[in-house]
């Protein structure tokens, strides 16, 4: 017996070693106030502290047929550990996105941007930078199409435009509940002319994808944003798309990660020899160019994105529809890429 007491308090005075030498998960003090849903970005401390520190925003409290959508804002230290309650958001919501970018014009340094979400009324496109120096929030102009459950990243700003960019990618146009529509919509906003432009939509509507950024691919230089899983209409999926801003060029598998085997209905291999696979692809064209030339006259909002999606509803083969789902051999698989003044994705 003495000797299994003394076996676990050797185990016991091994573990936090172990925390301060990060081969385990490390405990740190709690949030001021629990929530879930909070988006979070890294960004300079507050004023009065220096370094780096963790930015948590928003999200939602309560369970139930209660929520209480959050505008607090909270701040965490490495240094001292420790938790600061900073600005509230000047709107409160729920599902949004938050990414560290330099500060829009009249204002220096790097600010934290909140974008989108939702409160009990609806999708939000509101945008707001908070800035560490003056521990203050502001509001931008709003995204075009609004919507929840997206995700955000800072990378360089495409061509035409220079320094960085805040890019927001997908999510929700519509509530919670059975009629929520996602959206395959991407945008960028500059901070120094604060306006909000659209890019290439992503081959396929989802929502609650990771977004990041990182250094691109191999093949290519820089720093790109890449948008991973997320729900789609036909689930859960596991594909993974990144964007190159050098080259405005977005660029995604083949093949759905939930459907081995089998070609995605937006993104079609199309074996040069067999040209009766040919056909989906010219009639996948048609149909995009006949979507962007709808949608060109106004800006996009969220019943646009009702109509793509139902648009992109999954289909099968020989159901007359123009987007069919046919099997083709991977050794004979050749892209069949659209192109246009947003950018492009194959």
């Amino acid at each position: 017996m003495a000797e299994a007491l003394a076996v676990v308090a050797l185990l016991s005075a091994m573990l936090p070693a172990a925390a301060n030498n990060g081969t385990i998960w490390t405990t740190l003090p709690s949030m001021p106030a629990a929530r879930s849903d909070v988006a979070s970005a890294a960004a300079p401390c507050p004023s009065g502290q220096t370094g780096t520190c963790l930015y948590a925003i928003g999200g939602v409290s309560g369970t139930g047929e209660s929520p209480q959508y959050s505008a607090v804002v909270e701040s965490y230290n490495p240094t001292t550990n420790a938790w600061s309650t900073v600005a509230p958001l000047r709107t409160a919501r729920v599902l949004l996105a938050a990414t560290a970018a330099r500060c829009p014009a009249g204002q220096s340094g790097t600010c934290v941007y909140a974008v989108g979400g939702a409160n009990a009324a609806s999708p939000l496109g509101t945008a707001e930078p908070y800035n560490p120096a003056t521990n203050a929030w502001s509001t931008l102009s709003p995204m075009n199409v609004p919507r929840s459950a997206l995700g955000a990243a800072t990378a360089a700003c495409p061509p035409g435009h220079t320094g960085t960019c805040v890019y927001t990618v997908s999510g929700r146009a519509v509530p919670d509940g059975p009629f929520a529509v996602s959206v395959d919509t991407v945008e960028f906003h500059n901070p120094a002319t604060n306006a909000w432009s659209p890019l290439a939509p992503l081959p396929a509507a989802r929502y609650k994808a990771g977004v990041t950024a990182a250094t691109c691919p191999p093949g290519q230089s820089g720093t790109c944003v890449y948008a991973l899983g997320g729900l789609a209409a036909v689930g859960t999926s596991g594909n993974v798309y990144s964007y190159n801003p050098a080259s405005n060029h977005l660029d995604g598998p083949a093949l759905d990660a939930h459907a081995p085997g089998r070609l995605r209905r937006h993104e079609h291999a199309v074996p040069a020899r067999d040209r009766r696979h040919l056909r989906p692809c010219l009639r996948r064209i048609r149909r995009h160019r006949r979507l962007s030339h709808a949608r060109s006259p106004r800006p996009p909002g969220a019943l646009a994105g009702l109509q793509h999606e139902r648009r992109r509803s999954p289909r099968t083969a020989g159901s007359g529809g123009a987007v069919v789902d046919e099997p083709a051999p991977a050794d004979r698989r050749q892209e069949c890429r659209i192109t246009s003044p947003r950018g492009s994705w194959r």
